[in-house]
């Protein structure tokens, strides 16, 4: 089964096309005029940056984080508008900034309890006050729902009292949440081999940006890799088994080498 291989996704060049402006609503949105294609590049998030959702809840940490990470990242789920503006009529990617905080705040409820969880030894303390926090920016979707609840507003909302132990409890909070997050961005394709009579395998695919982070840590959640920040550069990369027993500490060959040209300078500019 291959992850998100085909995946690309949009992304601005350049500042000037990413501002922040006031909807009708009187909602404070981040918006990126797309027309033209000087002002957008295709890259391969899954590829380029396996830990994505891992910067990405660094990244955005206030409102005023979120033009930066557009920028970077694109737009979170393809929603775009026909505006107007002096030049004409233009296409408009629009999304809340209270939607990213919002989505930042429960991938980083999430990977809080994850990483509690795979602490040895665990803390039964700390993994009940992750559960049990509210989080500033979470939208609350009510006990009882017949979907369940998001994790950012405490786990009693995405799971009901069935009497699991503490560790179980936290375990099944994660499912249900991930499960709720990847609906409608997640999508599954059979895929033939050309030139290969039967050689039939099936994909999992995401549908936007947000779909393919969910899909990333599904990953780490199931144990197929693991994430670590580069100890150089401090950005997040991710490794499968091998690279975790060799104690891979930086997320590139370059880094690598800058972080030992660093600890052993010499003169003349030259290392050892």
């Amino acid at each position: 089964m291959e992850y998100g291989t085909w995946f690309m996704w949009p992304r601005p060049i350049g500042r000037e096309s990413v501002t922040f402006v006031e909807g009708d609503d009187g909602a404070r949105y981040v918006a990126w005029q797309a027309s033209g294609y000087n002002l957008w590049e295709w890259y391969r998030p899954m590829e380029d940056r396996p830990a994505l959702y891992r910067d990405f809840v660094s990244l955005v940490v206030d409102g005023d984080d979120v033009d930066a990470a557009f920028r970077m990242l694109g737009p979170l789920d393809a929603t775009w508008q026909k505006s107007v503006g002096l030049q004409g009529t233009f296409d408009e990617y629009r999304e809340p900034v209270a939607y990213w905080l919002h989505n930042r705040e429960v991938m980083a409820g999430v990977l809080d309890l994850h990483d509690a969880l795979v602490k040895v030894p665990r803390e039964p303390g700390a993994v009940a006050e992750i559960m049990d926090t509210p989080r500033e920016h979470a939208l609350l979707i009510p006990h009882g729902e017949s979907v369940p609840g998001s994790l950012a507003f405490g786990v009693q909302n995405a799971v009901g009292d069935e009497g699991l132990p503490l560790f179980e409890h936290a375990e099944e909070a994660i499912t249900r949440v991930v499960n709720y997050q990847m609906q409608d961005r997640v999508a599954f394709t059979m895929r033939r081999d050309a030139g290969k009579l039967g050689a039939l395998s099936l994909d999992v695919q995401p549908t936007s940006l947000l779909g393919a982070m969910w899909l990333m840590l599904s990953r780490e959640l199931m144990g197929n890799v693991a994430t670590e920040p580069c100890k150089h550069c401090g950005k997040w990369f991710s490794m499968n088994a091998s690279s975790v027993k060799r104690g891979k500490r930086f997320c590139s060959d370059k880094c690598r080498v800058d972080a030992h040209r660093k600890k052993n300078p010499v003169k003349g500019g030259e290392t050892k």
